[in-house]
């Protein structure tokens, strides 16, 4: 059963994907992330760029209907997301779901913000991501220290990856990828 920190962090994620704050995450929310991410990092529509930006935008949506058992055009719910989190990797404790959840994740967020491509995300590339996610900005250099483990001033995929496994399994409030999409507490 979930806990109630990984409730609220996960209804927290759960709001960000959900673009047009409608209640459910459908293909258009994906599509939505998709510009909002060109538009603010100056990507012309059509481009090569644009179209490998929503190329993974809906690589992530089509992940996220497979693993809930939806199909193409079916809203996911808040209480689907939740009980898919619960059900399927956090009670079964479902190693290679996890695995696989985080590396999807990771692979959007790092090929995306990775501006520069020099396999690092800086503070800067991911203030852009806290901006175009629509999350208080104000929490993005307390995130960024906190996911920066080795103090180099940047986030490496390694430390990425921890952060996001902490993000959707710790239980523990002072684990430091809670903090990957900013404040979950509010």
């Amino acid at each position: 059963m979930l806990k109630p920190i990984q409730e609220k962090k996960l209804t927290h994620f759960f709001n960000i994907l959900d673009n047009n704050k409608n209640g459910r995450l459908q293909q258009d929310d994906f599509e939505g992330i998709g510009e909002n991410i060109c538009i603010n990092l100056s990507i012309a529509h059509g481009s090569d760029d644009h179209k490998y930006i929503m190329e993974r935008s809906q690589e992530l949506y089509n992940y996220l209907i497979n693993d809930l058992h939806k199909q193409p055009g079916e809203p996911i719910l808040l209480e689907d997301w939740l009980t898919y989190f619960d059900m399927e990797i956090i009670s079964a404790r479902n190693v290679e779901l996890l695995k696989k959840l985080i590396q999807i994740t990771v692979r959007y967020v790092f090929d995306l913000y990775d501006q520069n491509k020099d396999g690092l995300i800086e503070i800067e590339e991911y203030t852009d991501m806290f901006t175009i996610y629509g999350i208080d900005v104000k929490y993005s250099a307390k995130s960024f220290v906190m996911l920066d483990s080795n103090h180099d001033e940047v986030i490496s995929k390694k430390e990425l990856i921890q952060a996001v496994k902490d993000f959707f399994v710790s239980s523990k409030p002072d684990t430091p990828g809670n903090w990957i999409f900013g404040n979950w507490e509010g």
